[in-house]
């Protein structure tokens, strides 16, 4: 599952690319450029990654894959892709509705999770973790900084007398914290890895908002966090 595949279905096509046999790209609305998403399918050198998709997935499977790309963009119909095996889901609600598979091999979001609304964080995250097949994985690339403007103020939101609102969650960020996402992360049975990064300290904000000052300086510098995990056999500590 694409969690959250935004306005193109890139991350999903790649998946495909490399030998994903069903993608299933979801979005809590219908976002797809799709006449943008043709023209990066058709346009975007894909040959020059030739060699590489080889070593990962075999001669034959890779040019088995441009034969079937070539196929699919040949269809004039609006879910070509689905030749490729991605199929596109939208609006869709995981809190909500029943899923479109009982479990998947990985779960991954990228942008994604910074967007949804703080109190239902843990709740998604559950039951995204429900969805992964034992011995499964999930990955999220979590971008942290404050949306509206991510390179000259990515601290924005943190500052005392910001005027952020609950309401912006979509547009700037949830605002939780990378240890926020963490305490998350760990109430679920998977073992997981991390990687955290910081935008530029000169950036951070003099004076924070109230309800960040009992946080450690170095976890509000974090603006990029990935988490990646694998689902633990019952029984088993994660």
């Amino acid at each position: 599952m694409d969690f959250g595949s935004g306005l193109l279905l890139a991350d999903a096509f790649v998946y495909a690319m490399f030998g994903a046999a069903e993608v299933h790209a979801v979005d809590y609305e219908p976002l797809l450029q799709a006449t943008t998403f043709r023209q990066y399918a058709a346009q975007h050198d894909w040959q020059r990654f030739s060699s590489f998709l080889a070593d990962r997935i075999g001669r034959k499977s890779a040019e088995d894959w441009f034969g079937r790309r070539e196929e699919a963009l040949n269809d004039p119909s609006g879910d070509w892709f689905a030749k490729l095996g991605i199929r596109y889901i939208a609006p869709f609600d995981v809190l909500a509705e029943p899923p479109p598979a009982k479990s998947y091999d990985l779960i991954a979001s990228r942008s994604t999770l910074e967007h949804i609304p703080a109190h239902l964080a843990a709740a998604m995250l559950d039951r995204l973790a429900q969805l992964v097949a034992p011995g499964g994985a999930m990955y999220h690339y979590i971008h942290l900084a404050d949306h509206r403007d991510i390179v000259g103020d990515p601290y924005g939101f943190l500052a005392e007398h910001d005027d952020y609102a609950p309401s912006q969650h979509d547009v700037r960020g949830n605002l939780l914290r990378a240890s926020d996402w963490r305490a998350i992360f760990a109430k679920l049975n998977f073992a997981w890895s991390e990687a955290a990064h910081a935008d530029d300290a000169t950036l951070f904000p003099k004076k924070l908002a109230p309800r960040f000052r009992a946080y450690d300086r170095a976890d509000l510098l974090v603006n990029h966090y990935i988490v990646y995990g694998y689902r633990q056999e019952p029984g088993r500590a994660g």
